[in-house]
């Protein structure tokens, strides 16, 4: 079962995550990955956020889609409306 899965529901397809090149965000990308779940990684280094994907990709045969963004940047939320 995953971490924000609840009782009765079916797994989760896709997970959007941000801050996934370090830290708790990066550990909840893997974490998800090897669950069979698609992410989609937001973060500002683009670099990273590729190295990431392809990993991801190799390891766990997931979908991963990235999006380099700051969110802390007005507007930011905005991009996310259009990009859905």
């Amino acid at each position: 079962m995953s971490l924000f899965q609840r009782k009765g529901e079916s797994e989760v397809d896709t997970v959007l995550i941000t801050g996934t090149t370090s830290g708790i965000g990066a550990a909840f990308a893997e974490k998800f990955a090897r669950e069979g779940n698609n992410l989609v990684l937001v973060s500002r280094n683009k670099a990273k956020l590729q190295r990431q994907q392809t990993e991801l990709k190799s390891c766990y045969q997931v979908s991963v889609e990235c999006i380099s963004c700051d969110l802390a940047e007005d507007g930011a939320a905005e991009f996310f409306v259009f990009y859905s």
